[in-house]
């Protein structure tokens, strides 16, 4: 009798490991982060990469070259939301745009009002940030 509880147990134990959520692994990128205006022409204009008008208030990223792609076409990561941490706290943004001065992977550039909230002040200019694709 303990020989089949012993395996009753042992099977219910084995389904439930096959059975459990598999948790997918994520890659958190480390690199500079910005901040730019969307809205300003020098920085590429109100329209960003992925299509669409820009807000100079939205909880935006431009992408680096690296991930996002080919910067003439709409990447594969635009709307994508991602998790920022910088020195001074956490946010989640979108992915908008493409920037084309950020060619390392990792690299950032945020919209004024997300680098605030992140890094802390516009006028720190760059700090280096943590981020993971949601």
């Amino acid at each position: 009798m303990n020989r089949i509880a012993f395996l009753a147990a042992l099977l219910i134990l084995t389904i439930m490991a096959i059975a459990a959520p598999v948790q997918k692994r994520r890659t958190t990128y480390s690199g500079r982060g910005t901040w730019f205006t969307p809205s300003d022409p020098k920085q590429g204009g109100a329209t960003g990469a992925c299509g669409g008008h820009l807000s100079d208030t939205a909880m935006i990223i431009a992408l680096n070259l690296n991930q996002y792609g080919n910067q003439n076409k709409k990447s594969s990561n635009c709307g994508r939301t991602v998790t920022i941490t910088g020195p001074h706290g956490t946010a989640k943004a979108k992915v908008a745009d493409c920037c084309a001065s950020c060619p390392s992977k990792g690299q950032i550039d945020m919209t004024q009002k997300l680098f605030n909230k992140v890094v802390g002040k516009s006028s720190i200019g760059v700090a280096t940030v943590h981020w993971y694709f949601d």
